[in-house]
């Protein structure tokens, strides 16, 4: 195995980053300009030359532009086969909307968490006419909100959700009541949110076993860059996909 060409031009930590045996979760500090792109893509090629078929590699990202520009450059280096699937490069929501898009036994699984065929993307204006139908002016006032106020907690609640303790718990009743009401009328309207693709996927994962086991086996390697900007629900479902054995490497 040759990784000289890997780490040319690679300073030392650099070079330690892109070698370092796959035996560990590891996590890489790099500021702005460190070149932490370079470190990632090379990593990529490293695994597949020492750990793994190139396919059997996951990477994440935060922004479409970020994977594509990691897989221009993955795809540019000498020990990626063209002849071969590439590795997965995506962002966290392009990679759930793909497992969630999967058909098996004619049904997608976006019918396997409840809706009737595959969703369309909701309008900002077509959400705010279910959350005003579904609530009332009570409700709101209770909230201290108006309906685009409530539309930004319920989004908060959906991510961050520690970042609502200063509600109290009548408040707190409300909201996920409003939550379930609205969950069950974009379902209903064959609808979905980004935040539903994080959250259908981890479902998906959770209520169904044996699909689990085998998302389980797509890949020996996962990588996720920008790891600060992860939420709760992004790292509920790195756990689930790594399952035991698996090793993380995140910058």
């Amino acid at each position: 195995m040759n990784v000289d060409p890997l780490i040319a031009g690679l300073n030392e930590e650099q070079k330690n980053a892109v070698i370092a045996p796959h035996t560990n979760h590891i996590l890489i500090l790099a500021g702005a300009g460190c070149g932490k792109t370079t470190v990632l893509t090379r990593r990529i090629a490293y695994l597949t030359l020492s750990v793994c078929k190139q396919e059997k590699i996951l990477a994440l990202t935060f922004t479409r532009k970020a994977a594509e520009e990691m897989l221009s450059r993955v795809s540019l280096l000498e020990s990626i086969d063209q002849s071969r699937s590439l590795p997965v490069i995506t962002t966290f929501h392009g990679f759930a909307l793909r497992l969630l898009s999967e058909i098996h036994n004619g049904m997608t699984n976006f019918q396997r968490i409840g809706y009737r065929k595959q969703p369309e993307l909701i309008t900002g204006s077509h959400r705010l006419k279910i959350l005003a139908s579904l609530t009332s002016a009570a409700e709101r006032n209770i909230l201290g909100a108006d309906l685009l106020k409530l539309d930004s907690m319920l989004e908060q609640k959906s991510v961050f959700p520690d970042k609502l303790g200063d509600m109290d718990e009548n408040q707190l009743r409300i909201l996920e009541r409003i939550e379930t009401r609205l969950q069950t009328q974009k379902q209903e309207d064959n609808v979905w949110d980004f935040s539903d693709l994080i959250s259908g996927a981890l479902r998906l994962l959770q209520e169904h076993r044996s699909f689990r086991s085998r998302c389980a086996e797509l890949f020996d390697a996962i990588l996720v860059d920008e790891f600060q900007d992860t939420n709760p629900m992004q790292i509920n479902l790195l756990n689930l996909l790594l399952g035991e054995g698996k090793q993380l490497f995140a910058v």
